[in-house]
């Protein structure tokens, strides 16, 4: 059935499309970046978690082994703090 639709039916059709469209767009930008966001959020969380237990694990030991500048900078700071 053909409908005769006046030219402000099909401005609004228009209208209400172009903003259906447009909505559509922006809310898939908007999840799009929100799950990047917290892709990289959750991976930070987990790098910044590895480099905490890395650095729990850190002495002084560790820090000179083969490494005399490091030893000899601990050992006048030790003998500063004594």
């Amino acid at each position: 059935m053909i409908q005769n639709y006046t030219l402000l039916q099909i401005s609004k059709i228009k209208y209400y499309t172009s903003v259906w469209v447009f909505y559509f767009a922006v809310s898939k930008v908007t999840i799009n970046h929100l799950q990047k966001t917290k892709d990289a959020l959750l991976s930070s969380e987990n790098n910044l978690r590895l480099a905490n237990e890395k650095a729990e694990d850190l002495t002084i030991k560790k820090l000179t082994n083969g490494n005399t500048t490091m030893k000899e900078k601990f050992e006048e700071l030790f003998d500063k703090i004594e």
